[in-house]
């Protein structure tokens, strides 16, 4: 017999998108619902993130998409979930 475990998650389940600066390791955190700025560079250190520019725009239109689908008024005709990866022990990281 084989088991299986996943995780899925809904559109409202996603609250804010992460951003961690590879160079000095300061963490952004940006809500979905307000989404607003265009980021260019580590508010920290000032790292330049333009090179990033067409990732951050799409991340924008991911973070207002999740938005909508999470504040639907009636019922859905269909429950919109993302399957995401089970968590790597930490001695694997």
């Amino acid at each position: 017999m084989t088991s299986e475990t996943r995780t899925t998650i809904e559109p409202e389940d996603i609250r804010a998108v992460e951003l961690e600066c590879a160079k000095c390791g300061f963490r952004s955190i940006c809500k979905v619902g307000s989404w607003f700025q265009q980021l260019i560079a580590c508010p920290n250190c000032n790292a330049s993130w333009l090179p990033l520019r067409e990732e951050f725009t799409k991340l924008s239109v991911l973070a207002n998409t999740l938005h909508i689908l999470s504040h639907r008024q009636k019922p859905p005709d269909v429950v919109i979930r993302f399957e995401i990866a089970a968590p790597k022990p930490k001695d694997a990281q």
